[in-house]
């Protein structure tokens, strides 16, 4: 994963930080509300914000005395297993070998090799050790609620509004759906203050070289019913917030179209 440090000063000049999960529309909604006149900026990881382990809180507690106001912070939750495929492509894309760790594994520095050049069972052995070693970058989400010491029942997110709310200590944190959000932008005017949005696109695998290569593969790829429950288990407690009462028929489902026959 490449992202450009937001450092804690942008933190201070933005309304809106859009702290999400790797591959959950982060630059689209971040470019949309810039272009929008409303100051924004985004990371999925505390390095990513220029923040370390347990600096978040004292952050956020200082935008609120030097602002007089809570920041809003804007995090997204993605199907998981979905978000997965997205963020080992998007990391095909940008590192050698998906291992994007890369006080692990150092980016080789020579030239790369053109890593889409892959059987599907080398993809799918790929796609097993992301899920192993990277997880897809864990959940945005979580990071919040730990680096606020905040307990996750403390939120709520309501389907049919599109959208959660809950207000913190330091933070107006603003919760959506990926596959909500996407289908109706117009979901983000809850937190634009009532101004016009104006949409831009950011990011989309869609629009990328190996756009066709990434759609075969999200149809076809099949895993190992361990990967699966792996990447279910260790968000049940986000899947329970989004889907309420849908966890064992998502797990199911993604057993049945990608479990290993």
């Amino acid at each position: 994963m490449v992202i450009a440090p937001t450092s804690k000063d942008r933190i201070f000049s933005s309304d809106i930080l859009v702290f999400s999960a790797h591959k959950t529309a982060t630059q689209t909604i971040t470019n949309t509300l810039s272009h929008s006149d409303i100051p924004a900026s985004h990371g999925h990881t505390l390095a990513n914000i220029g923040l370390t382990e347990g600096g978040m809180g004292p952050c956020f507690a200082e935008y609120l005395h030097r602002t007089g106001r809570r920041l809003t912070v804007i995090s997204v939750f993605r199907e998981p297993l979905e978000r997965m495929v997205s963020s080992f492509f998007q990391s095909l894309e940008k590192d050698y070998y998906a291992r994007t760790r890369r006080q692990e594994f150092p980016v080789d520095s020579g030239p790369r090799p053109d890593t889409f050049t892959r059987t599907p069972d080398e993809f799918a052995s790929l796609l097993c050790s992301y899920i192993e070693k990277v997880d897809g970058f864990g959940e945005s989400i979580d990071t919040l609620m730990s680096e606020l010491r905040t307990p996750i029942e403390r939120l709520s997110f309501s389907a049919n509004d599109g959208h959660g709310q809950a207000t913190l200590d330091t933070v107006t944190l603003f919760l959506f759906r990926f596959d909500q959000l996407i289908a109706d932008w117009g979901g983000l005017r809850v937190v634009a203050h009532g101004k016009p949005l104006r949409l831009m696109p950011t990011n989309i695998a869609a629009d990328k070289p190996h756009a066709v290569l990434y759609a075969d593969f999200v149809r076809k790829f099949r895993l190992s019913k361990w990967h699966i429950e792996h990447v279910y288990q260790t968000r049940r407690h986000l899947i329970d917030l989004f889907y309420p009462g849908c966890y064992s028929a998502l797990l199911d489902d993604a057993i049945r179209r990608h479990g290993v026959v």
